[in-house]
């Protein structure tokens, strides 16, 4: 009897801190319609050695980063994002709650908002492909073994095209 009772505080308690607290520009608060949770802030690793996952610090708390999208997520350390999912326990705490997150926007890499696609080669000229489709200009030398990944470009759009100041691939072999 005072192990079920017991058990019921301890669930009851692991349930309310599940439940991400709203903050500016995410509510933290579960779509009805879908049962996804959206909440934004800056990733971190955590963990050691081959031990490593992706740590959302937002404000509505931190959040271990899993599911289908964990593994572009994981190339951004350092980033703001905002994520979309179903809220659950995490896979290895801590923290004690987590995201199978389904969608993410990167709203800032290093102070500024990239621009993200497959990175494509036509007519002789890099083109990046995505929401928006933009020629590139100021190309590192090692962009070529990156044709058809996506990736996220920061840079200044001049004249229709984007200068290359960064980038980074967020998986291999595009989208």
């Amino acid at each position: 009897m005072r192990s079920t009772a017991l058990a019921l505080l301890v669930a009851g308690a692991v349930a309310t801190a599940c439940v991400p607290t709203p903050g500016p520009g995410a509510s933290g608060a579960p779509n009805p319609a879908s049962g996804d949770t959206t909440v934004q802030g800056r990733l971190r690793a955590a963990g050691t050695g081959r031990m490593t996952w992706m740590v959302l610090e937002g404000d509505g708390g931190s959040f271990a980063m899993n599911g289908p999208m964990a593994g572009e997520l994981a190339n951004l350390q350092g980033a703001t994002v905002r994520v979309t999912g179903q809220l659950g326990p995490a896979p290895v705490p801590p923290p004690s709650k987590g995201i199978s997150v389904r969608d993410y926007t990167i709203l800032s890499v290093g102070g500024e908002k990239p621009h993200v696609g497959v990175l494509a080669m036509r007519n002789g000229a890099w083109w990046l492909t995505g929401a928006e489709t933009l020629q590139l200009t100021g190309i590192p030398a090692d962009f070529a073994m990156h044709a058809g990944d996506k990736v996220f470009v920061v840079g200044d759009i001049r004249d229709g095209t984007l200068s290359v100041r960064s980038y980074g691939v967020l998986r291999r072999g595009g989208a």
